[in-house]
């Protein structure tokens, strides 16, 4: 009978278990490491600590759930303005609520400008109108028909991360603990784990003791499917078992799970493409070495300023490939529309194909530049 490696209590069934969380794009569950009732317990607290943290990033790439469900849209987001905005994937901004402006013309009439998120929020808008014209006529569909696209005003919005907060590093130590606990069976309910396992239930400041910043801005030397891929590495050095935890190729963390084994060696490791452009686009077993993994006792136990200097570095970087993502999406479907817009009514022959192809890689060697050697 299987046995929850957090409450070591046995249970019938389960259903499977993420071993890194599904919002992070991994598929890959477990219906033998942890009960229902945890799993229930874990959904609503550490787990959605870390998606919370973490969604501004994936609502910037727009990534998809293991599952397949997209990242939910970010909402009322405060505008240098005082409007508020709502955040999509792709980094689409659209507004949150309509804006009704009343102008007075040089006739002397008065003249209302509408501006909308979408046609959804018309209804909306015009009854906002009407406190200020209760008398007021329109023609919804000619007005609807009539509509036109226009730049947002001109605001900032602010994304805020919050990364480091407790349940962030226990969802993170999770996550860690569950692929421990896949690739080794039986292991995960060795006595030398229990503090850790304490800390990812309970939680606590013995969370600290698990978990520390590391202070350099360099990328680790890894196994990579994608740009902005989600790993964890776990190594035995000694006594110790640590290793890192990466979110969307950037934002790396050092973990251990206890200083205190005495077990056989321990290498393993889970790579996702979030993205699921890669084929394939998770790996179990990557080939990684061990010294591509921080040590853990080099690491920070605090996140001082340079730690933050080097967060601040790691997200610029971030940005950098949702900008190169954006562009060679961009000039893809351009030149979709181009080639495929003079063939059109024609069927799809070989020949068009091969038009298509050649525009494509013209275009984007434009863009990447000249070869270098």
């Amino acid at each position: 009978m299987p046995r929850c490696i957090y409450t070591l209590r046995e249970f019938e069934s389960a259903d499977g278990e993420h071993v890194l969380q599904n919002f992070l794009g991994a598929r890959w569950t477990s219906p033998t490491i942890v009960c229902n009732e945890q799993q229930a317990i874990f959904g609503t607290t550490i787990d959605s600590a870390l998606e919370k943290a973490l969604k501004p990033i994936r609502r910037l790439f727009g990534t998809r759930s293991g599952r397949g469900k997209p990242a939910p849209v970010l909402r009322k987001l405060q505008g240098s303005d005082k409007e508020l905005y709502d955040l999509e994937p792709g980094f689409r901004v659209r507004l949150n609520r309509p804006i009704v402006k009343m102008l007075d013309t040089p006739e002397g009439r008065r003249r209302a400008q509408l501006l909308l998120g979408d046609l959804r929020q018309l209804e909306w808008a015009l009854s906002i109108l009407r406190r200020e014209v209760p008398d007021l006529s329109v023609d919804v569909d000619a007005l609807r028909d009539s509509s036109e696209t226009v730049p947002l005003p001109e605001s900032m919005v602010r994304l805020e991360l919050n990364l480091g907060s407790e349940d962030y590093f226990r969802g993170m130590l999770k996550a860690c603990f569950n692929l421990l606990a896949v690739k080794y069976p039986g292991l995960a309910y060795e006595p030398c784990f229990d503090a850790v396992r304490n800390s990812i239930l309970t939680g606590g400041e013995s969370f600290q003791q698990f978990i520390r910043w590391i202070p350099t801005a360099e990328p680790l030397d890894i196994p990579r499917l994608g740009p902005i891929d989600q790993a964890i590495f776990i190594v035995s050095r000694g006594t110790s078992v640590e290793g890192a935890g990466q979110f969307f190729g950037d934002i790396v963390h050092a973990f251990q799970l206890t200083d205190s084994y005495a077990g056989a060696p321990i290498r393993c490791g889970y790579v996702v493409d979030p993205f699921r452009g890669a084929i394939p686009a998770e790996t179990r077993e990557p080939n990684f070495t061990e010294e591509s993994i921080p040590a853990f006792a080099d690491q920070s136990p605090t996140a001082d300023r340079a730690i933050l200097a080097t967060f601040q570095e790691r997200s610029t970087r971030i940005l950098r490939v949702f900008q190169h993502e954006q562009t060679m999406k961009r000039i893809i479907e351009e030149t979709f529309q181009e080639v495929l817009g003079q063939y059109k009514g024609q069927t799809f022959t070989p020949e068009i194909a091969s038009h298509l192809a050649n525009r494509l890689v013209e275009r984007l060697a434009d863009h990447m530049g000249p070869a270098t050697s």
